[in-house]
Protein backbone atom coordinates (compact mmCIF):
# COMPACT_ATOMS: atom_id res chain seq x y z
CA UNK A 1 0.00 0.00 0.00
CA UNK A 2 2.80 2.44 0.85
CA UNK A 3 4.57 1.60 -2.41
CA UNK A 4 1.41 2.45 -4.35
CA UNK A 5 1.02 5.78 -2.51
CA UNK A 6 4.71 6.56 -3.04
CA UNK A 7 4.43 5.86 -6.79
CA UNK A 8 1.25 7.95 -6.97
CA UNK A 9 2.95 10.89 -5.18
CA UNK A 10 5.96 10.55 -7.50
CA UNK A 11 3.74 10.62 -10.60
CA UNK A 12 1.78 13.64 -9.37
CA UNK A 13 5.03 15.45 -8.52
CA UNK A 14 6.53 14.68 -11.94
CA UNK A 15 3.40 15.88 -13.73
CA UNK A 16 3.38 19.05 -11.61
CA UNK A 17 7.05 19.73 -12.37
CA UNK A 18 6.49 18.98 -16.05
CA UNK A 19 3.65 21.52 -16.18
CA UNK A 20 5.57 24.09 -14.13
CA UNK A 21 8.71 24.05 -16.28
CA UNK A 22 7.06 23.53 -19.67
CA UNK A 23 6.31 26.13 -22.29
CA UNK A 24 4.14 26.18 -25.38
CA UNK A 25 6.16 26.98 -28.48
CA UNK A 26 4.35 27.96 -31.67
CA UNK A 27 6.64 27.81 -34.67
CA UNK A 28 5.08 29.26 -37.81
CA UNK A 29 7.40 27.68 -40.34
CA UNK A 30 5.56 28.95 -43.37
CA UNK A 31 2.54 31.21 -43.71
CA UNK A 32 1.89 32.81 -47.08
CA UNK A 33 -1.21 34.50 -48.28
CA UNK A 34 -2.13 36.60 -51.27
CA UNK A 35 -4.94 39.10 -50.78
CA UNK A 36 -7.33 37.07 -48.61
CA UNK A 37 -6.40 33.52 -49.68
CA UNK A 38 -3.89 31.44 -47.76
CA UNK A 39 -1.48 29.86 -50.24
CA UNK A 40 0.81 27.89 -47.91
CA UNK A 41 1.01 27.29 -44.21
CA UNK A 42 2.79 25.00 -41.81
CA UNK A 43 2.60 25.50 -38.06
CA UNK A 44 4.33 23.38 -35.44
CA UNK A 45 2.99 23.56 -31.88
CA UNK A 46 5.04 21.88 -29.18
CA UNK A 47 5.26 21.57 -25.42
CA UNK A 48 8.89 21.99 -24.41
CA UNK A 49 10.57 21.28 -21.12
CA UNK A 50 12.76 24.27 -20.11
CA UNK A 51 11.84 25.79 -23.50
CA UNK A 52 14.37 23.39 -25.12
CA UNK A 53 13.32 19.73 -24.94
CA UNK A 54 10.09 18.95 -26.84
CA UNK A 55 7.91 16.30 -25.19
CA UNK A 56 4.72 16.77 -27.21
CA UNK A 57 4.44 18.03 -30.80
CA UNK A 58 1.69 18.75 -33.29
CA UNK A 59 2.22 19.91 -36.87
CA UNK A 60 -0.62 21.51 -38.80
CA UNK A 61 -0.38 22.10 -42.54
CA UNK A 62 -2.68 22.44 -45.55
CA UNK A 63 -3.00 18.71 -46.14
CA UNK A 64 -4.12 17.96 -42.57
CA UNK A 65 -6.69 20.76 -42.66
CA UNK A 66 -8.07 19.49 -45.99
CA UNK A 67 -8.43 16.00 -44.50
CA UNK A 68 -10.25 17.47 -41.48
CA UNK A 69 -12.61 19.46 -43.71
CA UNK A 70 -13.45 16.31 -45.67
CA UNK A 71 -14.46 14.44 -42.53
CA UNK A 72 -16.90 15.38 -39.80
CA UNK A 73 -14.10 15.70 -37.22
CA UNK A 74 -14.05 19.49 -37.57
CA UNK A 75 -17.74 19.68 -36.62
CA UNK A 76 -17.12 17.39 -33.64
CA UNK A 77 -14.20 19.57 -32.45
CA UNK A 78 -16.32 22.70 -32.86
CA UNK A 79 -19.18 21.13 -30.89
CA UNK A 80 -16.81 20.08 -28.08
CA UNK A 81 -15.35 23.60 -27.92
CA UNK A 82 -18.78 25.19 -27.69
CA UNK A 83 -20.37 22.76 -25.24
CA UNK A 84 -17.58 21.55 -22.97
CA UNK A 85 -14.91 24.26 -22.90
CA UNK A 86 -16.88 27.45 -23.45
CA UNK A 87 -20.35 26.74 -22.08
CA UNK A 88 -21.24 30.40 -21.84
CA UNK A 89 -18.93 31.85 -24.51
CA UNK A 90 -21.21 34.86 -25.15
CA UNK A 91 -20.28 36.28 -21.74
CA UNK A 92 -16.52 35.79 -22.06
CA UNK A 93 -16.15 39.36 -23.34
CA UNK A 94 -17.42 40.80 -20.07
CA UNK A 95 -15.01 38.63 -18.09
CA UNK A 96 -12.09 39.75 -20.27
CA UNK A 97 -13.14 43.39 -19.85
CA UNK A 98 -13.25 42.95 -16.09
CA UNK A 99 -9.83 41.24 -15.83
CA UNK A 100 -8.06 42.66 -18.91
CA UNK A 101 -5.08 44.05 -16.97
CA UNK A 102 -4.34 40.70 -15.34
CA UNK A 103 -4.92 38.73 -18.56
CA UNK A 104 -2.73 40.98 -20.71
CA UNK A 105 -0.17 41.04 -17.90
CA UNK A 106 0.18 37.29 -18.32
CA UNK A 107 0.46 37.59 -22.11
CA UNK A 108 3.17 40.24 -21.79
CA UNK A 109 5.36 37.33 -20.78
CA UNK A 110 5.16 35.92 -24.32
CA UNK A 111 8.62 35.43 -25.77
CA UNK A 112 9.09 36.10 -29.49
CA UNK A 113 12.25 34.31 -30.56
CA UNK A 114 12.38 35.20 -34.22
CA UNK A 115 10.31 36.97 -36.84
CA UNK A 116 10.94 36.94 -40.58
CA UNK A 117 8.39 38.90 -42.59
CA UNK A 118 8.26 39.54 -46.33
CA UNK A 119 5.45 41.62 -47.77
CA UNK A 120 4.44 43.19 -51.05
CA UNK A 121 1.78 45.88 -50.95
CA UNK A 122 0.01 47.35 -53.96
CA UNK A 123 -3.06 49.51 -54.47
CA UNK A 124 -4.71 51.15 -57.44
CA UNK A 125 -3.11 54.47 -56.51
CA UNK A 126 0.67 54.93 -56.42
CA UNK A 127 0.35 57.52 -53.63
CA UNK A 128 -1.63 55.19 -51.38
CA UNK A 129 0.82 52.36 -52.14
CA UNK A 130 3.76 54.52 -51.07
CA UNK A 131 2.02 55.61 -47.86
CA UNK A 132 0.83 52.06 -47.01
CA UNK A 133 4.34 50.65 -47.58
CA UNK A 134 5.89 53.36 -45.39
CA UNK A 135 3.37 52.87 -42.58
CA UNK A 136 3.87 49.09 -42.67
CA UNK A 137 7.67 49.50 -42.67
CA UNK A 138 7.47 51.76 -39.62
CA UNK A 139 4.88 49.61 -37.80
CA UNK A 140 6.70 46.26 -37.93
CA UNK A 141 9.69 47.29 -35.75
CA UNK A 142 7.36 49.12 -33.35
CA UNK A 143 5.18 46.01 -32.92
CA UNK A 144 7.96 43.39 -32.76
CA UNK A 145 11.07 45.44 -31.98
CA UNK A 146 11.13 45.20 -28.20
CA UNK A 147 9.95 41.63 -27.90
CA UNK A 148 11.62 39.87 -30.84
CA UNK A 149 15.09 38.48 -30.31
CA UNK A 150 15.67 38.32 -34.06
CA UNK A 151 13.73 40.52 -36.49
CA UNK A 152 14.08 40.47 -40.26
CA UNK A 153 11.59 42.07 -42.61
CA UNK A 154 11.22 43.32 -46.18
CA UNK A 155 8.21 45.32 -47.28
CA UNK A 156 8.12 46.21 -50.97
CA UNK A 157 5.66 48.30 -52.95
CA UNK A 158 4.04 47.03 -56.15
CA UNK A 159 2.98 49.80 -58.50
CA UNK A 160 0.23 48.31 -60.66
CA UNK A 161 -3.39 49.25 -61.07
CA UNK A 162 -4.67 46.54 -58.73
CA UNK A 163 -5.12 45.94 -55.02
CA UNK A 164 -2.59 43.34 -53.97
CA UNK A 165 -1.16 42.12 -50.67
CA UNK A 166 1.38 39.33 -50.35
CA UNK A 167 2.56 38.30 -46.90
CA UNK A 168 5.07 35.63 -45.94
CA UNK A 169 5.68 35.07 -42.24
CA UNK A 170 8.03 32.79 -40.34
CA UNK A 171 8.12 33.23 -36.57
CA UNK A 172 8.64 31.43 -33.29
CA UNK A 173 6.63 32.40 -30.22
CA UNK A 174 6.72 30.75 -26.80
CA UNK A 175 4.88 31.22 -23.52
CA UNK A 176 5.19 29.25 -20.32
CA UNK A 177 2.34 26.87 -19.63
CA UNK A 178 1.96 28.37 -16.17
CA UNK A 179 0.89 31.72 -17.67
CA UNK A 180 -1.76 30.02 -19.81
CA UNK A 181 -3.05 28.20 -16.72
CA UNK A 182 -3.15 31.53 -14.85
CA UNK A 183 -5.33 33.06 -17.58
CA UNK A 184 -7.65 30.06 -17.42
CA UNK A 185 -7.90 30.51 -13.63
CA UNK A 186 -8.77 34.18 -14.11
CA UNK A 187 -11.55 33.22 -16.50
CA UNK A 188 -12.75 30.36 -14.26
CA UNK A 189 -12.94 32.35 -11.06
CA UNK A 190 -15.17 35.00 -12.57
CA UNK A 191 -18.70 33.81 -13.45
CA UNK A 192 -17.51 30.23 -14.04
CA UNK A 193 -17.24 30.81 -17.80
CA UNK A 194 -14.73 28.07 -18.61
CA UNK A 195 -14.84 24.75 -16.82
Amino acid sequence: MTIFISILILIVTLVGLLLRFSSVKINVKQLEFVNTKIKKFKVKISLNLFNKIPWLQLTIDQEKVKKLKGSNKLEIINKILRTKILKDYENIGTVVKKNWKKIFGEFKKVRIEKVKLDAIIGTESANITAIATSVASISVPIIFGRKAESLSYKIKPMYKDENYIFLSLNCTISIKLVHIINVKKLLCNDNKIIK
